[in-house]
């Protein structure tokens, strides 16, 4: 589906547009990943099909991680073009906050860039974020998406407008950014 360019895949986006518009995407090999059960999205689906009922379940540790990381690349995607800088950022924002590296990271990464295709809107990540994390750990996602939208040397106006919808919708502050990245 991408054209190997060096240790890079050039990827066509996943979501449809006036004009064909592409990314870099490092070369992420998933020798051997199987599938590992139902999607993200049938895990929210089956959650809200449960909270319909009054039986709502929890999302696991896995579920969380996945929505977080997934939220962070469809930030680091929403302006349609994904910098080198940002790849490097998002790679240092996961291995922070998870503590994972290698295949483990490189799988996640993965994951992240197959849910985050899933779905239309943040509602679904914020969704299980909202469900998983508490106030302070909901701050340090907001966090660390700022940082990851500045990694590139500014702020577009739709990173700006996915921070402000986050935030608002896992029922914080709007955050305060100052043009300077």
């Amino acid at each position: 589906m991408g054209l190997e360019c060096g240790s890079a895949l050039v990827m066509p986006l996943d979501r449809p547009k006036k004009a064909a518009r592409f990314v870099i995407w490092p070369n992420f090999a998933r020798i051997g990943h199987a599938n590992r059960g139902a999607s993200m999205f049938d895990v929210v689906i089956q959650y809200l099909e449960r909270m319909s009922d009054g039986e709502a379940r929890g999302f696991d540790q896995k579920d969380r991680n996945l929505a977080i990381a997934a939220l962070f690349y469809h930030l680091m995607a929403i302006d349609d073009i994904i910098h080198p800088d940002e790849v490097e950022r998002y790679r240092e924002v996961l291995v922070r906050r998870f503590g994972i590296s290698g295949d483990r990271l490189n799988d996640m990464m993965d994951e992240a860039r197959s849910t985050e295709a899933q779905f239309s809107g943040l509602f679904p990540l914020t969704t299980i974020i909202n469900h998983e994390c508490d106030e302070a750990q909901k701050q340090s996602i907001l966090a660390q998406m700022m940082d990851l939208a500045g990694s590139d040397g500014e702020f577009h106006p739709l990173e700006l407008e996915m921070i402000f919808n986050t935030a608002e919708l896992l029922k914080l502050p709007t955050p305060q950014i100052s043009n300077a990245a």
